[in-house]
């Protein structure tokens, strides 16, 4: 597989998975309000879509060949798999009585595994995210950026 397959697999990989995350966030944010949550379970479900926005940010910029690097980048992505942990712990106290807390649960859960499979991706293919083919690496006028509609 060349340097463009490798690429390309990452962005379509990408797409498939981490770009539902900041939805997912949001989604959380309407089940904390929505369900009688305590203190700590509320602030860690609030934070959800901080937490999930940040991330497809992040791995975003990272396959743009920006701030984060790989290593940073799948640890960032490890760190985000626990918390989905805990939203999972926090959201099966529910199933039982809200059907909202069951979706929260499989989207969860769905995107663990999207997540893990980024990250070994990411893993498996680092150095395409390292190496460069645009002279205009931090620029904001580079128009050679990535083209969404071609990935999605």
């Amino acid at each position: 597989m060349d340097l463009e397959d490798q690429q390309y697999l990452l962005k379509k990989l990408w797409c498939h998975g981490q770009l539902f995350a900041p939805i997912q966030g949001v989604m959380i944010l309407l089940w904390s309000f929505k369900e009688p949550l305590e203190g700590a379970e509320f602030i860690y479900c609030f934070l959800a879509a901080l937490v999930l926005g940040s991330w497809s940010y992040l791995s975003w910029r990272s396959m743009n060949k920006l701030w984060p690097p790989p290593p940073v980048l799948i640890r960032a992505g490890l760190v985000l798999e626990g918390y989905y942990i805990g939203i999972i712990y926090i959201t099966s106290h529910f199933v039982s009585t809200s059907v909202f807390a069951l979706m929260v649960l499989m989207f969860t859960c769905l995107q663990i595994m999207e997540t893990g499979a980024y990250l070994a991706m990411v893993g498996c293919l680092r150095d395409s995210l390292t190496t460069q083919d645009s002279p205009n690496r931090g620029s904001r006028n580079n128009r050679d950026g990535i083209e969404m509609e071609s990935f999605i």
